[in-house]
């Protein structure tokens, strides 16, 4: 009785009614079937992986395009995460820091 690897919320179920059927209590079942939807959730792939699909789905003629760098959307992202990383500057002074009468 392997239960199915997947995370939409028929396989969630499909496994838990597997495991009850089988004899085991509701909250074991429950438990079980998400330790399992969780675990294919982590293996999902990441950043790399999410591209490669993208390639796969354009090549097979889906209607989608990859975003070049030089496109509106992606100068209109990286500004905005300059902007979340840039620090702002600081005030001048006109007067000496203690720290520049240091011996």
């Amino acid at each position: 009785m392997p239960l199915m690897k997947g995370r939409s919320q028929k396989t969630i179920s499909s496994n838990i009614s597997e495991m009850i059927h089988a004899g085991h209590p509701q909250d074991q079942a429950v438990a079980a079937a998400l330790n399992v939807a969780h675990k294919s959730r982590a293996t999902g792939g990441g950043l790399y992986a999410n591209i490669h699909a993208k390639q796969e789905r354009i090549a097979h003629g889906s209607h989608e395009h990859m975003r070049k760098p030089s496109s509106p959307a992606h100068l209109r992202q990286r500004r905005l995460s300059w902007r979340r990383g840039r620090q702002r500057p600081r005030a001048a002074t006109s007067w000496a820091t203690p720290t520049q009468f240091r011996l």
